[in-house]
């Protein structure tokens, strides 16, 4: 308990610092960790999304977040003599760099307190001064499906000409999840450098790749072009035509009357899945061939990027503040779209309506 309440007042008090010096960077007070441009190329774009197939009218406002935004342009960082861990937190003296971060708001929580501990209680590691280190993940795609797919693998792309021709070594989680160090192995980089949970690296010229879209956001020709490297060296063929995958072993966002939504589902000859034990190649050979793809919100719903295009996508939703990120995914890879918003029972977890769900399977499979 006590631990708990210390915990607390210590993240009001980061937070608090966090704002502070925020405020001070903005008006000149607080110098800011300097940067260079390693590459910039003018080439945002403006990105729509086709309305999902059974939208309501009334829902119209909940999408607009997610559509008809411009993107951002390529840019690539450099900054010097700085450390970096193995959350891509890029710090130099007691400041972070926030283009490493994917929103401001995140400077806080890897502020001052955070960048102190750190300083303080992790080992030190002087990278080669000759090689350039190229940073494109962070706290959120380091052990996320989504942000590593989705944010941080079109990172990668700024520089795909450049990391082929120069020395340039990427820099990695020792850490990180199968999925992150199997997709990556897609793309045969020369050199990986590779950083542990209790170690700070100092490298003297380090690259930071910009994020072109905002979380959440989907740039389309990037992403694309990640679906379509993978696609081409995964090779085979799905099982099944029609799928769903269960969020049942999760601790979050789980659905609450599951057992009567599978019984409904298999009626229409759906397959149960479950994602959490399976291999990055085996989760894209499942979806590779699927024409249908019923899930509830998470990170498992990425992998409708490797259907085919026309294949159909059933997200189930909380009706609170839904994050329609997969939709606009879906749209980017010319998916038919399909949403349910569901009640929040029991903190997220989702409760189904049954007679909603059978009305809006019929859309979906046209019968």
């Amino acid at each position: 308990m006590v631990n708990r309440i210390l915990n607390k007042i210590g993240g009001i008090v980061n937070n608090g610092i966090g704002y502070l010096h925020l405020f001070l960077e903005e008006n000149g007070i607080v110098n800011k960790i300097t940067h260079s441009f390693f590459k910039e190329q003018k080439n945002a774009i403006q990105v729509n999304h086709a309305w999902p197939l059974n939208i309501k009218e009334a829902d119209k406002p909940l999408f607009s977040h997610y559509t008809n935004y411009e993107t951002g342009h390529e840019q690539v960082f450099i900054v010097e003599k700085v450390y970096v861990d193995n959350l891509g937190v890029v710090s130099k003296g007691l400041k972070n760099f926030g283009s490493a971060l994917p929103h401001p708001v995140f400077r806080n929580k890897y502020g001052l307190f955070y960048l102190i501990k750190a300083r303080f209680f992790k080992n030190k590691r002087v990278l080669n001064s000759h090689k350039y280190y190229l940073l494109i993940h962070d706290f959120w795609s380091a052990g996320n499906y989504y942000h590593w797919l989705i944010d941080s693998l079109p990172r990668l792309l700024n520089l795909k000409e450049e990391i082929e021709k120069l020395d340039i070594s990427i820099l990695l989680p020792e850490n990180a999840p199968r999925f992150i160090t199997t997709s990556i192995n897609y793309f045969k980089l020369k050199h990986i450098t590779k950083i542990s949970k209790n170690e700070l690296v100092y490298i003297d010229k380090l690259l930071v790749s910009n994020y072109t879209v905002g979380s959440g956001h989907i740039h389309p020709e990037k992403v694309l072009e990640i679906r379509r490297k993978l696609l081409s060296n995964i090779t085979g063929t799905g099982k099944f035509e029609r799928i769903y995958v269960s969020r049942g072993k999760q601790k979050a966002r789980r659905i609450v009357n599951e057992a009567e939504v599978i019984e409904i589902l298999k009626q229409h000859s759906f397959q149960i899945l479950y994602f959490e034990n399976l291999s990055f190649e085996e989760q894209v050979l499942l979806v590779r061939n699927a024409r249908y793809y019923v899930s509830s919100h998470g990170a498992n719903m990425t992998n409708l990027m490797f259907m085919n295009e026309g294949a159909s996508v059933f997200e189930l939703i909380k009706e609170d503040n839904p994050n329609f990120c997969y939709w606009a995914l879906s749209s980017v890879c010319s998916m038919k779209y399909y949403y349910q918003l569901s009640t929040i029972a029991e903190k997220d977890h989702l409760f189904v309506n049954l007679n909603e769900l059978k009305a809006n399977l019929k859309l979906l499979l046209n019968v």
